[in-house]
């Protein structure tokens, strides 16, 4: 089989399901404002499929802040053992996606994409289709996706602040409950330990929410199920890194991160990208 070769502006067009029409929006690449990765000096993001992973950090189970600009840790839904979940790791100067050899305390405080699989419509769409206003939470707010596949993602860090009863995620938890919990909980990334950003909103409108994984099993429902919506599991994951190693030129296990990971980052060469 034949691979495509990606163009640096990638293959992106806007998609709705009863209009297909091309907006023109100038994303910022080189930039020290919030959302961004840090500098490097050896890679950068180019986000040629829009699915623009950002570096939220973590939170660790003693409730303490770490890596925001500089990782980005999502959670997958598989389970590795009684104490610990699969995930992925985005890093601002390396090129892989890593799976960690260590996997995460469920305890622990990350990031979350949702998935779904594509229509038989939406396969026929290009690689980088944004789909506008594709996914609507819990709590009613809305999210663009990206079609990649036979995948559709979200193009933004989960802000979910319901279950799918319409129950709220506990949050606002002592360091000592964030240890001890088991029934699921979320927080937002400590504002005053970021340069740039005043509010604890500001943080959520930038990198989403941080959910520890017993949000995601909980058997309320974390995501709007509907359509088939659902929290990625390792295999999900595999699916889409498989598929784009194998479907384009340019791109190994070396670098996919950077085909993935949002242009946004201090000092990147990309000044700006049309989308």
């Amino acid at each position: 089989m034949s691979k495509k070769i990606l163009s640096m502006g990638g293959v992106p067009i806007h998609f709705n399901y009863q209009i297909l029409h091309i907006d023109t929006e100038i994303i910022v690449c080189n930039t020290s404002e919030h959302p961004r990765w840090e500098e490097s000096t050896n890679v950068h993001g180019n986000d040629n499929f829009n699915f623009g992973a950002l570096p939220g950090g973590i939170v660790l189970t003693n409730l303490s802040y770490w890596d925001l600009g500089y990782w980005g840790y999502y959670w997958t839904s598989s389970e590795a053992d009684v104490d610990s979940a699969i995930y992925r790791l985005f890093d601002y100067d390396q090129g892989e996606i890593f799976i960690p050899a260590a996997n995460a305390d469920k305890n622990q405080g990350l990031s979350i994409r949702l998935v779904r699989n594509a229509t038989v419509e939406e396969q026929a769409l290009d690689d980088g289709t944004i789909i506008n206003n594709d996914y609507t939470g819990n709590d009613n707010q809305s999210y663009d996706t990206v079609k990649i596949g036979n995948q559709i993602w979200l193009i933004d860090n989960l802000k979910e602040t319901k279950y799918n009863d319409n129950t709220d995620i506990p949050s606002n938890l002592t360091s000592q409950q964030w240890e001890n919990d088991t029934d699921g909980a979320m927080t937002v990334y400590d504002y005053t330990l970021i340069n740039g950003l005043n509010t604890e909103q500001e943080v959520i409108d930038a990198y989403g929410r941080h959910y520890n994984w017993y949000a995601i099993d909980n058997e309320k429902g974390l995501t709007n199920a509907g359509n088939g919506w659902q929290v990625p599991s390792n295999n999900d994951w595999v699916n889409l890194t498989d598929y784009l190693i194998s479907n384009y030129e340019q791109i190994t296990s070396s670098n996919i991160g950077n085909y993935l990971k949002s242009c946004r980052q201090v000092n990147s060469p990309i000044e700006s990208r049309t989308i």
